[in-house]
């Protein structure tokens, strides 16, 4: 809710303090999925049953409503016209990993240590690149990865299970400093820019900014 409510009201200082606290609330929700879902061992028919009915009727049902309430126009994007609600973005995000899960839980189960490799290279193409990239830094010349977005954060969610054990003995004022690591250079990337230019955007918090990420 403050995500969506806290703006320039109280000064640029106070949003990215609040926004540098806020930016990792879509992340975590991801994080959870993964974790409760990864590592089960359901066959695809059954889990598809429990997730994709309770979700996809409710979702077509109040895009209709959206439409022939006139509250969304057909939107010319890249791809052509489409007929969105552009706010239920993050249904069709996370129906999109629903559907890759029971494959997602077979590579896992058999695959753990190749995949982290993946989401070490996930970690370098979508997250570091994009930031070294805003400030014209060297950079991993690796385009068009193909393991993008939110898929890596859902990935995390389930090592943060199956490693909780490994976890638990990192002692806590690491897990804080790693924390206000990420924090500010959400912050002093978002100020500088602001001095630098005048312009003030949230990209440094995006759900895939380095910020964010650690």
């Amino acid at each position: 809710m403050l995500l969506h409510t806290v703006n320039t009201q109280y000064g640029e200082n106070i949003w990215i303090l609040l926004y540098g606290i806020i930016s990792i609330g879509v992340n975590l929700f991801i994080m959870i999925s993964g974790y409760l879902l990864l590592d089960k061992s359901e066959k695809m028919s059954i889990f598809f049953k429990k997730r994709i009915k309770g979700i996809l009727p409710l979702f077509i049902f109040f895009n209709i409503v959206y439409i022939f309430a006139n509250k969304i126009k057909i939107i010319q994007g890249s791809q052509g016209k489409e007929i969105v609600a552009p706010h239920f973005w993050y249904i069709y995000m996370i129906l999109g990993l629903y559907f890759i899960t029971p494959w997602l839980q077979k590579v896992l189960k058999f695959a753990k240590k190749e995949t982290f490799f993946v989401l070490i290279l996930w970690f370098l193409c979508n997250i570091l690149n994009p930031h070294l990239i805003k400030f014209d830094l060297p950079r991993i010349p690796f385009s068009h990865f193909p393991i993008t977005e939110f898929i890596g954060y859902y990935i995390l969610g389930y090592y943060i299970k199956v490693d909780r054990d490994k976890i638990k003995k990192i002692p806590f004022f690491i897990i804080i400093a790693v924390y206000l690591v990420g924090f500010f250079i959400s912050a002093i990337s978002t100020k500088y820019v602001l001095l630098k230019t005048g312009n003030r955007i949230s990209d440094f918090f995006d759900k895939n900014s380095l910020g964010t990420f650690l």
